[in-house]
């Protein structure tokens, strides 16, 4: 059906985007053995270069997959969802509880997820300064390295603060844009929280086999659905704070490195200095609102 297409192509493309690491990897493991010329012969950078412009394009797809499953749930949500309700309260439902319930949760909800994600997929995520004075510089762009920047081979630049290369976004995820990016997971999070609910309750009130009530197996099927992405943002949300709190980039705990993000900061102090001060969080919760929070310097757009 429609929902196995969509699995699968996703599937095809999350492959695609990950080609280059896994070609790479594969010429790590021959360099180790011996074949360390591989890397260096025309044809191997040939098949390089093709696999990250599809690696490229296949990321462009994944942007379009994530607005897609950000626009399908509102769809859902007032063509297969709301009326549910409405069958259900009959004439006691009130456009007050259509409105508190469905309309102002929706909007403040996908208008917050939808802001960041765009801020998350554009904004820089911070370079260091080339006029900045730095000990050292990068082997590959040979522009200063300051403490706790790496190299991205994706995008081809330094990056301060590295947190990993988002396939989603499209874009790396540094000191610049993480919070931008962490609030696009958190309100992602609190979308599926609320899709949650809704489909609970739908659930609910389609197996208490009322006659009134025009039950489709899709809704038995959002159920099902929501409760994996809970599951899922969850489990990577709570990941996103843990690792903030440690000072460990998603990098250095895939690799099992040290920590790298202010080594030398409190666990709430680095919270602070990654979202910003914890008094003008309340500014978030409306989107553009706190895009003024201060950003530590030493950075320049990429």
């Amino acid at each position: 059906d429609a929902l196995t297409v969509v699995l699968c192509g996703l599937v095809v493309i999350c492959t695609l985007v990950v080609l280059p690491l896994l070609y790479e990897t594969l010429l790590t493991i021959a360099a180790a053995l011996g074949g360390e010329h591989l890397r260096h012969t025309q044809r191997a950078v040939r098949i390089a270069r093709l696999l990250d412009m599809i690696s490229d394009y296949s990321e462009r797809g994944i942007q379009a997959l994530v607005l897609g499953m950000i626009f399908g749930p509102i769809y859902v949500h007032y063509q297969e969802v709301a009326p549910l309700f409405a069958d259900f309260a009959g004439e006691h439902e009130s456009t007050a509880h259509i409105v508190l319930a469905h309309l102002l949760p929706s909007v403040w909800i996908n208008s917050n997820m939808l802001y960041n994600f765009y801020r998350a997929c554009t904004d820089p995520a911070g370079t260091p300064d080339e006029d900045r004075e730095c000990a050292t510089t990068c082997a590959r762009c040979q522009r200063p390295k300051p403490p706790g920047t790496h190299h991205c081979s994706t995008c081809g630049k330094c990056v301060v603060d590295l947190d990993h290369h988002c396939p989603f976004t499209a874009n790396c995820v540094g000191r610049a844009n993480y919070r931008s990016f962490f609030l696009f997971v958190f309100y992602s999070w609190i979308a599926t929280v609320y899709a949650f609910w809704l489909a609970a309750t739908s659930h609910a009130l389609c197996h208490e086999g009322r006659p009134e009530l025009v039950c489709t197996q899709w809704r038995s099927r959002i159920y099902y659905l929501a409760l994996l992405a809970i599951v899922a943002l969850t489990s990577f949300l709570a990941l996103m704070v843990y690792l903030t709190l440690v000072g460990r980039s998603f990098r250095t705990f895939m690799s099992g490195s040290r920590p790298d993000i202010y080594p030398n900061e409190r666990a709430f102090s680095r919270l602070q200095l990654r979202l910003g001060p914890w008094r003008q969080w309340w500014k978030y919760l409306l989107p553009g609102l706190g895009d003024r929070t201060t950003i530590a310097g030493g950075l320049r757009a990429i």
